[in-house]
Order: structure tokens, then C-alpha cells, then sequence
């Protein structure tokens, strides 16, 4: 399982591990590199089955997810820079706060994904390649 609180794999085989406790969470890009210490990345989500597979983990938390879209606003992309194919914003997301604060990464609530400040502490999702 490579640490974490919880882990499974989705139907095409990718791996993900959560970090959910509290004493785990973590902004963004200490997320980013706790993932990439144990040879991962922040979770890429590219399938409806990869999504149900990574919201079984962090039911009812919010958990940071690989994409961003801190180069051009609204073009998020995943940490090895391809495009999302799988969408699942929630209504009215992503929306950079509505105009009114910077909202460049990407997290899972629920069964939808939002937009959001990246300095927030939060559960996180690794993937990784067996």
C-alpha cells in the first residue's frame, strides 16, 4: 500500500492512495511533494471508474487532485501536463472564486470536483504505477 489511510485501484488498474487523517492533510504543494517522496503523483482522475474509485477513499472530505490550471486560467492540467479527458465539475465549476480570489487547483467534494485556493490544508489522493 505504500502508506496512507486508504487504497484501491480502479478497473484499469491505476493505484491510488488516500491521506485522509488529519494529521496527514496538506496544502497543495506539500501534497504534491509527499506524493512524489513515495514515487507518485497527486491523482490523476481520467475515468468516471477513476473518479467513483478515488471518492470511495475520501467520502465526505475534500481531497486535493493532480490538476491545475495555474499557467492559463481555466485550462487545467494534469501534473504530467496533459489535458483533462474526464471531467466532473461540480455546476458554476471551476469559477476562480468567482472572479473575486485565485482558485488554481483542483480537489474533489463529494461526488463533484471544484476549483480552489491552493494554500488550503487537505486530504489528498496519491496515484502511481505498481
Amino acid at each position: 500500500m505504500r502508506g496512507g489511510d486508504a487504497h484501491a485501484r480502479d478497473p484499469a488498474n491505476n493505484c491510488f492512495v488516500a491521506f485522509k487523517l488529519a494529521a496527514n492533510r496538506k496544502t497543495r504543494a506539500a501534497a504534491a511533494l509527499a506524493c512524489e517522496a513515495m514515487q507518485a503523483t497527486l491523482a490523476k482522475v481520467d475515468s468516471a471508474d477513476s473518479n467513483a474509485t478515488v471518492l470511495s477513499l475520501i467520502t465526505g472530505l475534500e481531497a486535493w487532485l493532480g490538476a491545475t490550471d495555474a499557467v492559463t486560467e481555466n485550462t487545467f492540467l494534469w501534473t504530467d501536463n496533459t489535458p483533462l479527458d474526464f471531467e466532473n465539475f461540480c455546476t458554476g465549476e471551476p469559477n476562480n472564486g468567482l472572479g473575486q480570489v485565485e482558485e488554481a487547483c483542483l480537489l474533489i467534494e463529494g461526488a463533484t470536483w471544484d476549483d480552489r485556493g491552493c494554500g488550503f490544508t487537505l486530504a489528498y489522493v496519491c496515484s502511481f504505477t505498481p
